[in-house]
């Protein structure tokens, strides 16, 4: 009994020492483990974050100089509007994108240090574009020495950008490398806490196992020792299940044979799978798309190989059929031991991203359509105007011709309409038409469109109409949106050769900063929506992403110039509103028109008021300046004004028709192109002459169909070509009288 207490004193501080070493490595463990999560959770975002921003500063500055040089090139003030809204905006962004570098990189200088080169180079570059601004409004002009100045500045500043860039990418890779590295040290910061844990509880058994044989048997005993230890295993199991299960991001797991043997709630939410959905199925051949299902299996297959993958970009299903974009790291499972025994994916949802990106792209690139498109037409209407005033003259002068020979000139003057027609479409497509917006009822305009569309569809085809009983009102260009009704309603047809029906609606809806999200191009406000729903073959994605573009078309060749639906887009966004095209294949399909309701401000613009004109040409003797830069269509307005009796002298700029002035002081009228090269436009030329010689009528002149071409000379009028001799001696006399 003497050595039983010091014994059983001995015994008690050994298990007590042994349990608080325990009790140290388990909150040690703990602590890590939290301290993983969140680095896990934080640190990639950041970086991807900061990487996000910097690229919004990228696009909006590429934006900035677009509309800079955009603005030098065609004088609009929207396009300068525009270039000093982004210029406004991005101090914010470099703003924000400096707190996140802070919060990415703390103790990184020379990030912060290229961000503030970058912030610098900016504002050189804005420095020179204001001096390159200022000599264009004073001087009408750009020396090259500023263009050159703007041109460097922004070079060194988007060479800083680019280095930059690259910075922040190779930052947010080398976070994912470590991202991977602390998964795989947590594993073994567990196996070595359950090595020592192992350790401890083999020590504590053999005491225990000593003093056992003389209070209870050592079965029992060992029994329950076993037993403690399986719960504390199990416990750290479901604290790491449950940290897999919560995270953030997407998580699945597959085993070797590549069936799934984890996915989170994450993974679930985005998916629309739950858990016990996927559990055990392949992966690769239930919910990856067929035309990624190859290399997205090379990339698991490598995992299982030991060779993991970074920042692959894949769709996965989801429940309902849609597709989901995903970023995936790929990394390689092992086991206690080692062993590959599959592949966890850890992910991020870029949906949103990606569809944005494809919406900063598809907008640029109707943008640059719409710009060449424009330029095409007013080339065409130049050279339209040279062959019609041609013929119109040549007809007066042959007088009595054979019937065949008046044939001739007639179906030639008929094809320079329709090329003048054609023209115009293009012009409505690149929003560079002159409209004559008017006070328009919709339902009487859709019920007068039906009655004209009735005959041309044909029996088969059987129209419907829902009217909205408030018959909202609209201020847009009536013929136009007749015509664009007429369109739709010629596509709906022959997207049904077998007949079927045809329905259009009209209905009035208020949207709120909520509802603008779900239309693109749409703002804040009450509008009429027209839509036209047909019962056809429908479209597929890829055709219904290419839909307005100009010459895009399904029809067999011979059946359609591509020009209708552009037409359609060109109009309705000219007239401040959007149009949206919804249409699957074999389901037909919804075009939806979005304009702005008027009916409680019924005097929001005044409609122009069209002249009574002649059918005879007016003629006179006065003295006229003509200014072209074109010598066909300057050629044709001389011989068509002098064969109208009178006096004309030519220039081919505004320069030259400055010199004119000086020599010739009894001109009375000026008729004047707008777009002309060299340094002054008819614009700049119209305002010179009116303060200078303001006794000379002025009439201007543009193939652009342009009425923002005159913007800032409202008083001067417009004679859009190509003209007929008809038009431009009514319009001359109108001012000469």
């Amino acid at each position: 009994m003497q050595q039983t207490k010091p014994r059983e004193f001995i015994f008690s501080r050994l298990i007590f020492g042994y349990a608080t070493i325990g009790l140290v490595i388990v909150l040690a463990a703990l602590f890590s483990i939290n301290r993983i999560e969140n680095q896990i959770s934080a640190a990639p975002i950041i970086y991807e974050q900061a990487l996000f921003k910097l690229r919004k500063i990228e696009s909006l500055s590429n934006d900035a100089a677009q509309e800079l040089f955009a603005y030098l090139l065609s004088g609009l003030e929207e396009d300068l509007m525009d270039y000093r809204k982004v210029v406004e905006i991005l101090p914010s962004n470099f703003d924000s994108f400096a707190l996140l570098a802070m919060l990415s990189s703390p103790e990184e200088a020379s990030q912060l240090a290229q961000f503030s080169a970058i912030k610098r180079s900016w504002g050189s570059f804005t420095s020179n574009a204001e001096v390159l601004i200022e000599a264009y409004e004073r001087k009408g002009e750009v020396s090259s020495a500023n263009v050159i100045a703007v041109e460097k500045t922004l070079d060194d500043y988007q060479e800083l950008l680019n280095l930059l860039l690259e910075y922040e990418h190779h930052q947010a890779q080398d976070a994912r490398i470590q991202l991977s590295q602390i998964v795989r040290n947590s594993q073994l910061l567990f196996l070595i806490a359950a090595c020592v844990g192992l350790v401890g509880l083999a020590i504590v058994g053999v005491l225990v196992t000593r003093e056992v044989n003389r209070l209870v048997s050592m079965r029992r005993r060992g029994g329950a020792a076993l037993n403690l230890a399986q719960v504390e295993s199990e416990r750290i199991a479901a604290e790491l299940t449950q940290f897999i299960d919560t995270a953030n991001a997407p998580i699945f797991g597959i085993d070797a044979d590549g069936l799934i043997n984890e996915w989170n709630q994450t993974a679930a939410k985005i998916t629309g799978f739950e858990k016990e959905d996927v559990l055990g199925q392949d992966l690769v051949q239930g919910f990856i798309t067929e035309e990624y299902r190859e290399s997205v299996k090379a990339v698991l297959d490598n995992a299982l190989k030991g060779v993991e993958s970074s920042n692959y970009e894949f769709p996965l299903y989801t429940k309902n059929g849609a597709r989901v974009e995903v970023l995936l790291n790929a990394t390689t499972r092992l086991d206690v031991d080692g062993n590959i025994i599959g592949v966890i994916g850890v992910g991020q949802d870029i949906t949103d991203a990606k569809v944005a990106q494809v919406a900063l792209q598809q907008a640029q690139k109707m943008e640059v359509i719409g710009q060449l498109t424009g330029g095409v037409a007013h080339d065409f209407n130049n050279l339209l105007a040279v062959i019609s005033g041609n013929l119109e003259f040549l007809q007066g002068e042959l007088g009595v011709v054979p019937a065949d020979v008046t044939e001739i000139i007639d179906d030639a003057r008929a094809a320079a309409r329709d090329g003048a027609e054609l023209t115009h479409r293009l012009l409505a497509f690149a929003r560079r038409q002159s409209l004559e917006p008017k006070e328009t009822y919709i339902n009487g305009l859709i019920a007068d469109t039906c009655r004209l569309i009735s005959r041309t569809l044909g029996e088969g085809i059987k129209i419907t109409t829902a009217l909205d009983r408030k018959n909202p009102m609209v201020m847009v260009d009536k013929v136009q949106l007749e015509s664009a009704l007429m369109n739709l309603s010629i596509n709906a047809r022959d997207a049904m050769p077998s007949g079927g029906s045809l329905t259009i609606t009209s209905e009035t809806k208020s949207f709120d900063h909520v509802l603008t999200q779900r239309v693109d191009g749409l703002a804040v406000g009450k509008y009429a929506v027209i839509t036209v729903e047909d019962s056809g073959s429908g479209m597929s994605e890829n055709e219904v992403a290419h839909a307005f573009e100009p010459f895009y078309t399904t029809k067999e060749s011979g059946k359609g110039s591509g020009l209708g639906l552009s037409m359609v887009h060109g109009f309705v966004t000219q007239s401040n509103g959007t149009v949206v095209i919804e249409s699957k294949l074999g389901s037909g399909s919804k075009v939806t028109l979005y304009l702005p309701d008027i009916t409680n401000d019924r005097n929001a613009l005044v409609p122009p008021v069209n002249p009574t004109l002649s059918t005879i040409a007016p003629a006179g003797i006065e003295k006229i300046l003509v200014v072209d830069d074109e010598s066909l269509v300057r050629k044709t307005a001389v011989r068509v004004l002098r064969k109208l009796g009178y006096e004309v002298i030519k220039a081919n700029s505004g320069e030259e028709a400055l010199v004119l002035m000086r020599k010739n002081k009894d001109i009375d009228l000026m008729f004047s192109d707008i777009l002309m090269p060299g340094g002054m436009s008819g614009r700049q030329l119209a305002s010179i002459v009116n303060k200078e010689y303001p006794k000379i009528k002025i009439q201007l002149t543009s193939g652009y169909d342009n009425v923002e071409a005159t913007k800032d000379n409202a008083d001067f009028p417009l004679l859009k070509k190509p003209y007929d001799l008809q038009k431009l001696a009514t319009a001359l006399r109108k001012l000469l009288d």
